[in-house]
């Protein structure tokens, strides 16, 4: 073999065939189809999940600052305005205000959809409050949640558990007391 003949047969094997390339853009256009709406459907349970989380650490960080600094601690949900704020018994109406501001702003797709005390009709507007005591207890409430699947959660914190309960679907009292 001379090398005029290997360089030959090395620039015949370069690249790819027309139906080489058509056959693989339309298996990347097929992929691609079904793809798209599943990374869709990801996206809205991910700012669900956000939403979901900001809560769960607020909830835990506020019972911990509550006992440690001895002081009435809150978790404000603004139902219309879907947003989350922080705030304690000590702070002055400028500090409320700036800390309502500075809200967490749900992430589209996300929603709340209504809160839920103890011996009371669920409230679905307003500024809601859920307490944090010195001692490390909290206010017992459900927070109910959706998404734009209309998949609901229920957040339920407890008076004497760290973490906050996870449920699908939207659950009262009642249903939690069949749960445990």
């Amino acid at each position: 073999m001379t090398i005029k003949s290997a360089c030959k047969s090395r620039k015949e094997s370069e690249g790819f065939t027309l139906i080489e390339l058509i056959v693989v853009i339309s298996i990347v256009s097929i992929v691609l189809v079904f793809a798209v709406p599943r990374i869709d459907t990801i996206s809205n349970y991910d700012n669900g999940r956000n939403a979901t989380n900001w809560i769960l650490l607020t909830v835990e960080k506020l019972r911990v600052d509550s006992q440690r600094l001895q002081q009435q601690f809150y978790i404000n949900i603004d139902i219309e305005g879907q947003k989350l704020w922080s705030s304690n018994g000590s702070m002055t109406t400028e500090q409320l205000e700036k800390a309502s501001e500075g809200a967490y702003i749900l992430p589209e797709g996300a929603r709340i959809h209504d809160v839920v005390f103890m011996n009371s009709e669920p409230i679905g507007s307003g500024v809601v409050q859920v307490s944090f005591s010195p001692q490390g207890y909290a206010q017992m409430a459900i927070i109910h949640l959706e998404n734009q699947e209309q998949n609901e959660l229920s957040l339920v914190i407890e008076p004497f558990l760290q973490k906050v309960i996870q449920h699908e679907g939207f659950l009262d009292f009642e249903d939690l007391k069949t749960i445990n």
